[in-house]
């Protein structure tokens, strides 16, 4: 999705404080002060029964799951170095995430590399919500959207760096958002 601005062209005065219109369709998408949605309820597709069922609960199961993922690669801690490591994330890059969960992925970022610029999205509002709130108590700054990993809101190749981890398999198309991935990313990175 390409051409977005910001402002509130074709709001009623007053109604939106803030948010992103596209400029090829002119659609306008809401900034809540934590997060820009481009979905909504009505436009949230269920691709299929297990896809509804995971999204229902996987906010709720999230830490347990994510802990028990990590114990099988030696603990959480350890885990989550190997895989920010192999990422080679240098200063100053843009850095997208995918699936960014609760955040904590930014939390190590912030602590071995400067000057990143962080952009984060998921499909799930309560995964959002309990982001926001860290990212707050972290002073991480990061731009962060609701969106569907299957059509990332973004222009080809803008980001040094783009990632995912831990919930890839239960995408209905991983093809797809590994294409998208791909897309939104430098060439050559």
């Amino acid at each position: 999705m390409g051409g977005l601005v910001h402002g509130t062209t074709g709001r009623p005065a007053g109604t939106i404080t803030s948010g992103l219109q596209c400029a090829n369709c002119g659609k306008y998408f809401e900034d809540n002060g934590l997060w820009i949605d481009f979905l909504d309820d009505r436009g949230l597709v269920y691709r299929n029964s297990r896809d509804k069922f995971f999204r229902s609960v996987y906010s709720k199961i999230y830490t347990p799951a994510t802990n028990a993922m990590f114990l099988l690669c030696g603990g959480a801690k350890s885990a989550r170095n190997e895989v920010m490591e192999r990422l080679r994330v240098r200063d100053g890059d843009s850095v997208l995430e995918t699936g960014i969960g609760y955040g904590e992925n930014f939390l190590w970022l912030k602590k071995h590399i400067s000057g990143l610029r962080l952009y984060g999205l998921d499909i799930q509002q309560e995964m959002l919500a309990h982001c926001s709130a860290n990212l707050v108590r972290w002073n991480i700054n990061a731009s962060i959207v609701r969106a569907d990993a299957l059509s990332l809101p973004y222009k080809d190749g803008v980001f040094d760096v783009v990632f995912h981890l831990g919930a890839i398999n239960l995408f209905e198309d991983k093809r797809m958002a590994i294409s998208e991935m791909i897309r939104v990313s430098k060439p050559g990175t």
